[in-house]
């Protein structure tokens, strides 16, 4: 079968699918023997010959037809903030896949390169974080968790450079304490990212929150003046359950007298500065030091699509940065152009952010 006949299927099948969706039951009862039914669909044990090029495709839409894919792209689905790609950015992430492009440097990938770098661009815009005049840096990364990794990374970085201790080499093992503030309402995200970072989930500090989440500003000041040390403050904006938004210039404030570290999780309300009518939510956004959002919520692209951005590109790029010989870029680049392994982790990653660049286009 020839590749572009398996390419057609796939279109077609996906097409079907996301035409029906609407009149499908949104989900079924997840019982035991749909579980089996659907393991056996997708191949059971490891079979001793290869399938047919479409059976992969044919066996998806089976399961889904028979309510093993929920419909979380429909009209009728209400449960997490999840689903509504639009048609646009999952085509791009089609061609990403069909590039297969090692967007890990940028000599190997330009155009994917250059299609995440204006991507960033247009997303800092739309968040109005130029408005500080302060040097930016970003990356797409899989999510908020991910970003909130780069981020406290980076601010981990600089608030250690500061006491002369070299993370990046030394590690924490003997680092001087390094307190993390964040509202008593953080989202778990935050405490996942920090725990990959060797801080203890039990070592984030709750601050008091208002009736609606909304972390109390005279709260936060009150901690970081018991504090010896600049440190991690982590407000949000779009509180998971009520959908408050921290007073960003107040607590701004209070974090910078202390020459301490704020980052924004702005999963959840990253939109609302641009919204004309929502705008007011996020006064002060540029005030912060990182910031972490999610593409399937603001952007409406497919998972895997998360965006980190800083106010500290040396902190950031030192926090993320690993060379080798071979992966270098070479005196024949032009200048301008970035390593995506620089600014975020791993190295065989794909243009995560052709997706927002298509959505935003």
């Amino acid at each position: 079968m020839r590749r572009r006949e398996i390419f057609e299927h796939a279109a077609e099948e996906a097409s079907r699918y996301l035409d029906e969706v609407g009149a499908r039951p949104v989900s079924v009862p997840l019982t035991a023997e749909r579980v089996e039914r659907w393991r056996a669909l997708l191949g059971g044990e490891l079979p001793q010959a290869g399938a047919t090029p479409n059976w992969p495709v044919d066996a998806l839409m089976r399961c889904a037809a028979e309510g093993g894919v929920v419909g979380s792209t429909g009209p009728r689905y209400f449960h997490y903030v999840v689903g509504g790609a639009v048609p646009s950015a999952v085509a791009a992430d089609w061609l990403v896949s069909a590039f297969d492009q090692f967007a890990a440097t940028a000599a190997a990938s330009p155009a994917v390169t250059l299609a995440e770098e204006v991507a960033l661009g247009w997303t800092i815009d739309l968040l109005g974080l130029r408005r500080a005049g302060r040097p930016l840096s970003g990356a797409w990364v899989t999510g908020t968790t991910e970003a909130h990794f780069v981020a406290l990374a980076a601010a981990r970085h600089a608030l250690y450079e500061a006491r002369g201790w070299d993370v990046e080499a030394r590690g924490m093992r003997g680092a001087p304490p390094l307190a993390i503030f964040a509202g008593r309402d953080a989202h778990r995200s935050l405490f996942a990212a920090a725990q990959y970072l060797g801080f203890g989930r039990g070592e984030i500090i709750p601050v008091d929150t208002d009736e609606d989440g909304r972390m109390i500003p005279e709260a936060l000041a009150a901690h970081l003046s018991a504090q010896r040390d600049p440190a991690i403050v982590c407000a949000a904006g779009g509180e998971i359950n009520t959908g408050s938004f921290d007073p960003f210039e107040p607590i701004a404030e209070i974090t910078r007298r202390h020459e301490s570290w704020l980052h924004l999780d702005l999963a959840f309300g990253a939109a609302a500065a641009s919204a004309p009518r929502l705008a007011h939510l996020t006064a002060g956004i540029e005030l912060a030091d990182s910031w972490a959002t999610d593409g399937h919520k603001m952007l409406q692209t497919p998972y895997a699509v998360g965006l980190v951005l800083t106010a500290h590109p040396e902190a950031h790029r030192a926090a993320m940065t690993s060379q080798a010989p071979y992966t270098t870029i070479g005196a024949t680049v032009p200048p301008g152009l970035r390593d995506g392994m620089d600014w975020a982790p791993g190295m065989a990653r794909r243009g995560l952010g052709v997706p927002a660049w298509a959505a935003l286009a």
